[in-house]
């Protein structure tokens, strides 16, 4: 199955295991706020460059375009396959 790439205001269950986000039923936006605030905390010790820099960038059959890199992050889902249900 592909991948969907979930919007802000759609919602996750995880087991109380593998939440990360203190809760088990959260918001992909809480998600990503929380792992923001996680990278935050290392911010130090990631290279200034993955914030939002500007700089040339030079793609196969093209000349050197300016502008900026920026690391863009997104949650996605994987489906099991289609005939799977969910536990009772």
């Amino acid at each position: 199955m592909e991948p969907v790439i979930l919007n802000d205001d759609d919602v996750v269950s995880v087991s109380a295991n593998d939440s990360r986000c203190g809760d088990k039923t959260f918001t992909v936006d809480e998600a990503m706020a929380e792992l923001l605030e996680a990278l935050d905390q290392y911010k130090g010790s990631i290279p200034n460059w993955i914030w939002d820099t500007k700089c040339i960038v030079l793609q196969p059959k093209s000349d050197w375009k300016k502008g900026k890199i920026r690391v863009r992050m997104h949650m996605e889902f994987v489906p099991d396959d289609e005939n799977s249900e969910l536990p009772s």
